[in-house]
């Protein structure tokens, strides 16, 4: 079952697992960049599972834990998306037999929301590490994909003023905290900037995907 809405470039898609490798449709009419993907089963204590183009058709990604990404070619099959439709492996997680699974996916649409990679560069110093989006960001999500740090989520609504540091770590059941003064993040009117040399955000030669938000189109 596909929910997708093309000018918004977000689509949410319901699928049962077969166990095979498979095909899902999307609706997007675009090439996904990200895919977030949960198993609903009762009692399901599996994570949720993100594929992400920069990182390549054999990784999976654990967005709410705070492990570095796997190569499994069972995930996706080792197919790139198209945009018409995704591929599933093997992959229990993803793909079992019978189970029931629900999938976001997005592509970027400029002055909305773009997903992309930076590389950190461990500054500490007033000048940061400025990463473009094209928008001012209202939410903005980060993982370190080739490292074991936990991901970062920050939104404009409920702290409007930079520096940003109050977050929420999809890897923890606390609520929001602003505990964490190893780093903070401005939001500007064309992407957002990350200061200090933290782990969850800035570590130095490290990958970190991220997926932003504009409060409203462009």
């Amino acid at each position: 079952t596909v929910s997708a809405n093309t000018t918004s470039g977000f689509s949410i898609v319901a699928y049962t697992g077969t166990g095979s490798n498979a095909t899902v449709g999307h609706g997007l009419g675009a090439v996904p960049k990200a895919i977030i993907i949960k198993e609903l089963n009762p009692a399901s204590t599996r994570f949720w599972r993100v594929y992400y183009e920069s990182m390549g058709n054999d990784k999976v990604m654990y967005l709410d834990v705070n492990n570095t990404s796997a190569t499994d070619s069972t995930a996706f099959n080792s197919t790139t998306p198209t945009s018409s439709l995704f591929t599933i492996g093997t992959y229990d997680n993803i793909n079992k037999l019978n189970n029931s699974y629900i999938a976001y996916l997005w592509h970027n649409v400029p002055g909305l929301q773009k997903f992309g990679e930076y590389k950190g560069a461990d500054t500490n110093g007033a000048i940061g590490h400025f990463v473009e989006t094209g928008f001012r960001p209202a939410f903005l999500i980060v993982k370190k994909h080739d490292g074991t740090d936990g991901g970062v989520i920050m939104d404009s609504e409920y702290q409007k003023i930079n520096p940003m540091r109050r977050q929420l770590r999809p890897n923890e059941t606390g609520p929001y905290s602003d505990e964490y003064d190893a780093f903070s993040v401005d939001f500007y009117s064309n992407g957002f900037r990350v200061y200090g040399s933290t782990g969850q955000m800035n570590e130095y030669n490290k990958n970190f995907v991220y997926m932003a938000w504009a409060e409203a189109p462009a």
